[in-house]
């Protein structure tokens, strides 16, 4: 009888982390970097649980046994984050939120990078960025590169980073937006037959259109503010949540939320993250009512009542973050 080779398994275990590996793999490419799915922690963490004292010995053993969904290995500097893809039992079943807070709580005392995500991270944010998980991996190492640059002299050390502080240049071309770069020019004359149709662009922030569809709409008059009104209810389960607030010119009230894994990742806050979002769903609500015609059957999320409004201020925390400092957050009950 002749033999046939045994199929391989695959190490992503589903479409998701399927989905989730293609994402970092286009992305790790991009930075010299390669993903490996599957690692046990203590391979990754290597030398950072050599220091004596710092794991209890229910965290090494735990260690010894687990492992990371994907790890981001880079070809010069070696391991440089984990990604935990996180299904709906994360948040629902004891254990697994057990062993997720023990797998927090190693990557916090080391200092190691750890991003958790679901599937709302795999979701399209803008034209050029696959997901948001691809944008908040390629932020990883933009804020690497800036860092090292400020090491290096190039960058005054007081200078903080934001991804909305990178500009660009670009142009309209019918309906199509153009990104441009000035270094593909082949000469100052090419370039000046641009400089009259060139506009300023924030080639890292996919969260700008919204932001500038809100002031467009507060404009036109079919809004009284331009900035949201953030609540923030209490974080439960691994989860941080914000709503965004926007009064329509009618005097009723379209509610955005948002919902984001609670992770400790350098290029963007959790609140950071959550209020992005939040600004992107509640734009997107505000269109689908202010826009509806007549006879026409859409999906339109309902604006709130001021009784349901009400309800909801009580139960949540009163967020204040500005649209125009960057990363600027405060709060109060």
């Amino acid at each position: 009888m002749k033999n046939t080779p045994r199929r391989k398994r695959s190490l992503t275990v589903n479409s998701y982390e399927k989905s989730v590996d293609d994402n970092l793999r286009d992305v790790a490419a991009r930075n010299r970097a390669r993903v490996c799915p599957k690692v046990n922690m203590l391979d990754a963490l290597d030398e950072r649980t050599e220091r004596p004292g710092v794991l209890t010995y229910d965290e090494r053993s735990y260690a010894m046994k687990a492992h990371f969904d994907f790890v981001i290995d880079h070809k010069d500097d070696g391991v440089m984050f984990a990604v935990e893809y996180d299904g709906p039992q994360h948040s629902t079943d004891a254990d697994t939120i057990r062993r997720d807070n023990l797998k927090n709580a190693i990557c916090e005392k080391l200092e190691f990078p750890l991003l958790r995500i679901d599937a709302d991270c795999l979701l399209k944010i803008d034209n050029y960025y696959t997901s948001l998980l691809s944008w908040l991996v390629e932020m990883f190492f933009l804020e690497r590169e800036f860092s090292a640059a400020q090491e290096r002299g190039e960058i005054p050390d007081d200078e903080p980073w934001h991804y909305g502080n990178y500009l660009g240049v670009g142009f309209q071309d019918g309906d199509e937006f153009v990104t441009m770069r000035i270094a593909d020019c082949k000469s100052l004359e090419e370039f000046y037959t641009y400089l009259p149709k060139l506009l300023a662009t924030n080639p890292y922030d996919p969260f700008m259109p919204a932001r500038r569809k809100l002031k467009q709409l507060y404009e036109s008059g079919k809004i009284k503010s331009y900035t949201p009104e953030m609540l923030w209810p209490k974080e439960e389960n691994g989860y941080i949540s914000l709503y965004a607030l926007v009064e329509l010119a009618s005097g009723r009230t379209v509610v955005g939320k948002s919902r984001c894994r609670t992770t400790h990742f350098v290029p963007i806050s959790n609140l950071e993250l959550a209020e992005e979002l939040a600004i992107v769903d509640v734009v997107a609500k505000i269109e689908k009512v202010t826009e509806r015609k007549s006879g026409v059957k859409t999906a339109i999320i309902k604006p709130s009542t001021t009784e349901q409004i009400q309800e909801l201020r009580l139960k949540c925390k009163r967020f204040y973050a500005s649209l125009v400092v960057p990363g600027a957050v405060y709060g109060d009950w």
